[in-house]
């Protein structure tokens, strides 16, 4: 190589060699684990999940792993486990609404060290872009991280841990159109068997409108109007529970039911015209 190189800028070239730094390894990527001290649990259930995604399961496992690598549980929020709601969207979740709400109060040097913790990432989220844009606002707005028990060392803020995590959300968001799709299936035949679909829900009654077996409906009770009236005005679930005296789940209940009622018939009235 020396041959190729002008006699002139030869020395030059031995000096360059002879101070130039050494190749060294390339430094081991930091662990996913790293500057976390303390969780908040999350857990959460949809009617069709089997025993596997339990509440208990998921708070078991969960408390396990927090204690396992030596984090502090600040907080659970258990109410969408006890109460079971969809991974489909986040707006529809109480419990969830509540830990967002607990970590916006958190000062910012807490949040830097701590995770919201989930038995599995499906307990997070069954929905790919809803999901993608929950992690990323937690993490880059919150300064709040994510992890699962079932897999832990899966970073979602990591370039490797996104694509696996990507991954995951995809399967979940299918398992939930599965779902769905043979729930659908169900209703259609049970309907045409002449079978009646659904819990009647609390808070409201069932009142007979003419002789047939099929006129009647389902109207609110004193409760549920004052409840709908409240939230119409724009107080929160929390307040209105106080000042009803029931349960906060059961508000968010009544306006929910009246909220998919009200759909429904806009959709029907649609259809018909």
């Amino acid at each position: 190589m020396s041959g190729d190189v002008a006699p002139e800028y030869r020395a030059i070239v031995g000096l360059v060699n002879d101070h130039f730094p050494p190749a060294t390894p390339d430094l081991p990527a930091p662990s996913p684990l790293l500057n976390i001290e303390q969780a908040i649990i999350y857990t959460r259930l949809s009617r069709e999940d089997g025993t596997s995604h339990s509440p208990a399961t998921q708070l078991y496992e969960s408390r396990e792993t927090a204690t396992r690598q030596g984090w502090a549980i600040v907080k659970e929020f258990t109410q969408d486990a006890d109460e079971p709601i969809s991974g489909k969207a986040f707006a529809d979740r109480p419990g969830w609404a509540d830990l967002e709400a607990f970590v916006e109060q958190m000062p910012l040097s807490q949040r830097s060290k701590t995770v919201v913790l989930v038995k599995s990432f499906d307990r997070f989220s069954r929905n790919l872009e809803e999901g993608l844009a929950t992690e990323h606002r937690f993490r880059e707005a919150l300064r709040v991280r994510l992890r699962a028990s079932d897999t832990l060392f899966i970073a979602p803020e990591t370039d490797e841990g996104w694509m696996t995590f990507v991954d995951l959300l995809k399967y979940a968001t299918y398992e939930r159109l599965v779902i769905v799709r043979r729930t659908k299936g169900g209703l259609r035949t049970a309907r045409r068997e002449g079978k009646s679909l659904g819990e009647f829900p609390r808070y409201f009654e069932k009142r007979k409108t003419g002789p047939a077996k099929q006129d009647w409906q389902i109207v609110p009770t004193q409760t549920a109007g004052e409840v709908a009236s409240l939230r119409a005005s724009g107080v929160g679930y929390k307040t209105i529970a106080k000042q009803v005296g029931i349960p906060y789940q059961d508000c968010f209940a009544i306006c929910k039911f009246l909220k998919n009622e009200s759909e429904r018939l806009r959709k029907s009235s649609e259809a018909s015209t």
